[in-house]
């Protein structure tokens, strides 16, 4: 009989031993799939609702073609690298022409030479993406399309931020004005802690907080921040940068703020080529620029930031674009065309080409979205003008392409004979 009892006191204490043994090797992280009150009931963590939006597959099969873009995996990576491509981006003048333009306050006067060596997207004021300018350098040479700083592609220090912005966000551009704090439309965020006003120009912003208000909020830069100045709204004399890495912080032995040695470093458009380089680059970019708190205080800059950087991926979207109808070659063929662009992000640009059977291109139509946030564009109304020289008879493709910021897609290729 003891040994009886024995053997089952035995037995009930292993069995408690193995209990407490299953709950002290559980490891924090392992708790999220029990219930607060840890009555065992297990849950099911449903990964999708941290998950973008997207097309579903029954919206898909309205279009004839769609494409969708991955999001960055870090939107801050994704905005600063997108600065840093269009900086480095090579080519060479295959004629001479120049970028000239007085705005009052501040003019633009660039000139290319024919054979030189350039690096950077062009400093104009009809902006367009990464993808888009790269498609029209051919053979390592580039020679745009329309001339003038206002007709010719490229960016500026605004439109650059705004294009790089639209890889995750589909905000429109918006008023200049709509980058201060205060203002009514003001959709950025505050770095660090100042107060807005309702005003045109920042230095106003600065003069109402203070030098050291200002200090300490220059101090929480980051890495895809940016630092903005409207100095006067008539003629549009302003000047943004992104922020390419933490700011650097220099700090008397109280705590204070040494401005003349605490400094960002940043990349930017510019409207005048980087004679400071030394290493023989040809480029209106300023890559890596540094600039003190000081200075920056004195220009009247103030720090901001972009929402989207602290949203949840539940409130994206994955980027699409498609077209809803198919162009055939029986509508080519009678000089027709038919369907919709859509996406749920601005759409850069719209164009249209016809090429012989040789290969030859003997026909373009395309429209560039410049600032405005366009989301739809009819085929038809938008690029009908491109048959208007076409011979009856002859054997041709029709190229049909657009983009977002992400890059370009071929929405329809179709052989067909005009006239036929």
């Amino acid at each position: 009989m003891k040994k009886i009892l024995f053997l089952l006191t035995a037995l009930l204490l292993v069995l408690c031993m193995a209990s407490c043994g299953n709950e002290t090797t559980k490891t924090p992280n392992e708790t999220s799939s029990e219930t607060a009150g840890g009555d065992g009931v297990e849950t099911v963590v449903d990964d999708k609702k941290n998950e973008p939006k997207r097309l579903t597959e029954e919206e898909k099969a309205q279009y004839y073609k769609v494409q969708e873009f991955d999001l960055p995996e870090n939107f801050r990576d994704a905005l600063v690298d997108y600065m840093y491509k269009c900086a480095s981006i090579k080519w060479v003048a295959k004629e001479d022409f120049s970028m000239i333009q007085d705005n009052g306050n501040w003019d633009v006067g660039l000139s290319y030479k024919k054979g030189t060596v350039y690096h950077g997207v062009p400093y104009t004021d009809t902006p367009v993406s990464f993808s888009f300018f790269e498609d029209k350098i051919e053979d390592g040479e580039y020679i745009p399309d329309k001339f003038g700083w206002e007709e010719a592609p490229g960016l500026n220090c605004y439109s650059s931020i705004i294009i790089a912005y639209q890889q995750f966000e589909p905000h429109k551009s918006g008023r200049v004005q709509s980058w201060i704090p205060g203002n009514t439309d003001w959709w950025m965020e505050l770095v660090g802690e100042y107060e807005g006003k309702q005003t045109d120009v920042t230095h106003e912003i600065c003069e109402l907080n203070g030098k050291e208000v200002m200090y300490e909020a220059y101090s929480n830069l980051q890495r895809g921040d940016v630092i903005y100045d409207i100095t006067e709204i008539t003629n549009y004399l302003m000047h943004c940068r992104v922020v390419v890495e933490p700011a650097t912080v220099v700090r008397n032995g109280a705590g204070k703020v040494i401005p003349s040695r605490s400094y960002v470093k940043c990349i930017e458009s510019t409207n005048a080529f980087d004679k400071s380089r030394t290493d023989g680059v040809n480029t209106t970019w300023y890559v890596d620029h540094t600039y003190t708190f000081e200075k920056l205080f004195s220009a009247g800059y103030i720090p901001i930031t972009f929402a989207a950087y602290n949203k949840p991926l539940s409130e994206m979207e994955i980027p699409y674009i498609g077209l809803d109808k198919e162009i055939t070659a029986a509508l080519l063929s009678k000089g027709a065309l038919t369907g919709t662009v859509k996406s749920n992000f601005p759409i850069q640009f719209l164009r249209a080409e016809i090429f012989d059977k040789d290969g030859n291109r003997v026909a373009m139509t395309e429209k560039i979205n410049r600032f405005s946030s366009i989301y739809k564009m009819g085929v038809r109304n938008s690029m009908v003008s491109v048959f208007d020289k076409l011979e009856k008879g002859n054997e041709y493709t029709f190229v049909l392409e657009t983009g977002l910021s992400h890059g370009n897609v071929e929405l329809a290729r179709v052989d067909f004979t005009y006239g036929n």
